[in-house]
């Protein structure tokens, strides 16, 4: 795909599930520019584009999987690592031999692994990552559950259906977002769900017969206590984690701000999203 008319795609998904893409979602030219200067090569010039335009977006790039910042990008033989799992285990990645073209391939390691192509076309992957993290937290209003598999494959009119990352289905009306896979094929599926609105997720409820595993709080009303809300989820974790000190408890990064939680590999030692060497988690995490 030519890059205009990507960007202009993908711009027009992202005003429609989050807001209009502004300047201050960009990352300094100046910046990538410094990040290729000490690389010693281009990136390929649809991911420059993706870190001027919306390299610094916290939802797009911080919902559920990290962008490596232009300042922590690191050449790892041919390849460079643009964005890391929340967890550390898998990376993604494009080879510098293929940076003249136009829209290259990304290439995935899974920890323990080798570099295997993920996606043929890098418009097509950071398409598809803008649905992953709209639907794993960057939306206002968002949840998990699970819904009957039929209910998903039957679609009342006005809803869409994309097929992205080989196996992952997106369903979408005006601006709400499901999210499945493919591969789970038993009766009920797991979806990640997000919406603009509270009214967007009540429809999408009761449009897939959802049963909520955790949900955003309504702002109008108090939620179901049976339901955690993804701060409620957050904080618990947090708890159970200082009290037994485990690696998730200490490999909290220091630099991210606050209350944002990046999981990375205890071995690198530093964050996987930021480059800032892991701390302990903020004081106020621990347990009253």
């Amino acid at each position: 795909m030519e890059s205009v008319a990507f960007w202009s795609t993908y711009e027009n998904l992202a005003a429609r599930l989050l807001n209009p893409l502004t300047p201050g979602d960009g990352v300094p030219e100046a910046e990538v520019e410094a990040a290729e200067a000490r690389l010693g090569c281009r990136l390929p010039a649809l991911l420059r584009e993706h870190y001027r335009l919306t390299g610094a977006h916290p939802g797009i790039n911080g919902a559920q999987e990290f962008l490596v910042e232009p300042s922590a990008l690191r050449r790892r033989g041919h390849k460079v690592v643009f964005l890391v799992e929340n967890q550390g285990l898998l990376e993604w990645a494009v080879d510098l031999r293929e940076a003249e073209l136009a829209d290259p391939p990304v290439y995935c390691l899974v920890e323990g692994g080798d570099w295997t192509v993920f996606s043929e076309h890098l418009s097509e992957f950071l398409y598809g990552m803008l649905l992953w993290q709209c639907a794993h937290g960057a939306m206002e209003n968002h949840g998990i559950g699970v819904a009957p598999r039929a209910r998903l494959e039957r679609l009342t009119e006005g809803w869409e259906s994309l097929v992205f990352f080989g196996d992952s289905i997106a369903l979408l009306r005006k601006d709400m977002l499901l999210v499945y896979s493919a591969r789970d094929t038993g009766e009920k599926c797991q979806v990640f769900v997000g919406a603009r609105t509270w009214e967007g997720i009540e429809a999408l409820a009761e449009e897939f017969r959802i049963d909520w595993g955790y949900l955003t709080a309504d702002p109008d009303d108090a939620h179901d206590p049976d339901v955690l809300s993804l701060n409620e989820l957050s904080a618990i974790m947090a708890r159970q984690a200082e009290r037994s000190r485990t690696p998730w408890g200490e490999t909290l990064c220091a630099g991210c701000g606050g209350r944002k939680r990046t999981w990375a590999d205890t071995a690198r030692g530093v964050c996987s999203r930021c480059g800032h060497p892991l701390g302990p988690p903020p004081l106020d995490t621990a347990a009253p």
